[in-house]
C-alpha cells in the first residue's frame, strides 16, 4: 500500500529549461566577444558532447570555464547567480498539468518534496499555487544534505512516517532521484517529458536550436545503465501519473476530469479592455 509521493522540483514540479536557456544565451554573449567562432550552434553542439560523453550535469559552466579568461570566467558566474535571484521566478513555469495531478493524488496520499534547491524554491513552489498539497519539504540547503545521498530521503520518511515500500520518488534524474531511492526500497518513477510537455512552444532561432538539442540529449542520461538504475516505471505524459501510481499502489481512485479551458474569442478581449479604460479614465472624463 502506498503512502506518500515524493517529488523532485526541477523539471517535476516546475519547468527550469527557459531559465537554463538563457544562461546559454548569456554564455554566448561572453564568449563572442573573445572568439568569433563560438556561434550559439557551436555552443549547443558542445553541450550535446559534455553530455553524451561525460554525463556533465552543467555544461555552461564547463565551457565558461575552458573558454574565457579566468576575470571574465568569475564575472560570468556571478552573473548568471545574480540572474538566478533576482529573475528566476519570471522564466520558471509550472509544469502543464501538474496541478491537475496534485489535487487528485493530495485526495489520497500524503505528499513531499525532496529536491537539491536553495531556500529560495519555497517562493518557487508558492509563485504556483503548490504549497498546500505538500506535508513536507526537504531543500538541500536547509538540510545539509543533498541528493543522491540516501539520508535525504531518509529524512523525508522520517518527517512523513512512512516506510520505504510505502512510498513513491518521482523525478527526472537516474543518478539523484531513481538510484538512491531505490537502495532504500522506495517505489520510483522516472519523469521524461518533452519540452512540448513541458509547455514549451520556441520562438527565435536560437530557442528552437536549444530545445531541440534539449529533446535528443536531455541535461543529464535518462538510460538506465544496470539493473539497479532501472526505475518501477516511466512516465512521459504528465496526465498519466495518478493511472500509474494507482497500478502501483493497487488500489482504484476516481479521477477528477480537469476542467477544460474556456475558449476566449477577439470579443472578450475587446470588451475587458473597454472595461479597463472605463474604470481608468478619471470621474467625468473619457467614460465610453
Amino acid at each position: 500500500m502506498i503512502k506518500t509521493i515524493f517529488f523532485d522540483i526541477g523539471d517535476v514540479l516546475i519547468n527550469e529549461d527557459i531559465l537554463r536557456f538563457k544562461y546559454y544565451e548569456l554564455l554566448w554573449y561572453y564568449l563572442r566577444k573573445y572568439d568569433a567562432s563560438w556561434t550559439f550552434e557551436r555552443i549547443i553542439k558542445t553541450r550535446e558532447e559534455l553530455v553524451d560523453d561525460f554525463g556533465d550535469p552543467a555544461p555552461h559552466w564547463t565551457i565558461a570555464r575552458q573558454a574565457l579568461p579566468e576575470w571574465e570566467w568569475k564575472r560570468y558566474k556571478e552573473e548568471v547567480q545574480y540572474f538566478t535571484r533576482r529573475r528566476a521566478l519570471g522564466y520558471l513555469r509550472a509544469i502543464p498539468g501538474m496541478r491537475y495531478v496534485l489535487q487528485n493524488l493530495f485526495r489520497f496520499y500524503t505528499l513531499g518534496i525532496i529536491a537539491n534547491q536553495p531556500r529560495l524554491a519555497h517562493r518557487f513552489i508558492k509563485q504556483f499555487g503548490f504549497q498546500q498539497f505538500f506535508r513536507v519539504v526537504i531543500l538541500s540547503e536547509e538540510v545539509k544534505l543533498k541528493k543522491p545521498d540516501p539520508r535525504i530521503f531518509q529524512l523525508a520518511l522520517e518527517k512523513t512516517r512512512t516506510r520505504p515500500e510505502q512510498a513513491v520518488m518521482i523525478g527526472d534524474r537516474i543518478d539523484n532521484d531513481i538510484v538512491p531511492a531505490k537502495s532504500l526500497g522506495m517505489k520510483t518513477i522516472l519523469l521524461k517529458l518533452t519540452a512540448r510537455e513541458k509547455g514549451i512552444f520556441p520562438q527565435t532561432d536560437r530557442e528552437r536550436l536549444y530545445f531541440t538539442s534539449l529533446d535528443a540529449i536531455p541535461n543529464w542520461p535518462q538510460k538506465p545503465r544496470k539493473r539497479t538504475e532501472v526505475p518501477d516505471a516511466t512516465v512521459s505524459h504528465i496526465y498519466d501519473l495518478p493511472t500509474v501510481i494507482e497500478q502501483m499502489d493497487g488500489e482504484e481512485h476516481p479521477l477528477e476530469v480537469p476542467e477544460e479551458e474556456k475558449e476566449v474569442s477577439i470579443w472578450d478581449i475587446f470588451k475587458e479592455v473597454l472595461e479597463e479604460l472605463q474604470e481608468e479614465a478619471p470621474e467625468g472624463k473619457g467614460k465610453i
